[in-house]
């Protein structure tokens, strides 16, 4: 999840309006709820609707989105089915795939090293 987030963050550079249609809830651990915004825009005369790679909190995307209102997104010109809130990524983001990373790279070298 952290790498698509860079990924995506990176690519869509394009800012456009877009209007929060609804609200995925997932369930966590331990019983907490994380919330996905969804979007529908227009792009070059194409329609999308798409879901935030982003969750939020239930207090979180209560103060932040309502469904109905518009938002600037932004979208990946080439692949304008994908979309973000923010293309700036917080450092946690990037600290947490160096130690997937860096797990993988261990896990790897113990199976051929054991």
């Amino acid at each position: 999840m952290p790498w698509s987030v860079i990924k995506r963050a990176r690519n869509c550079k394009t800012q456009i309006q877009a209007t929060c249609t609804n609200k995925i809830r997932y369930a966590g651990v331990k019983g907490q709820e994380n919330y996905a915004p969804v979007f529908g825009y227009t792009y070059e005369g194409n329609e999308y609707e798409m879901q935030s790679p982003l969750t939020y909190s239930k207090n979180e995307i209560t103060k932040k989105y309502t469904i109905g209102e518009q938002y600037p997104i932004y979208v990946d010109s080439n692949h304008p089915e994908y979309c973000i809130e923010s293309n700036k990524v917080s450092f946690g983001y990037y600290v947490i795939c160096f130690i997937g990373w860096g797990m993988l790279v261990f896990f790897i070298l113990n199976i051929i090293f054991g």
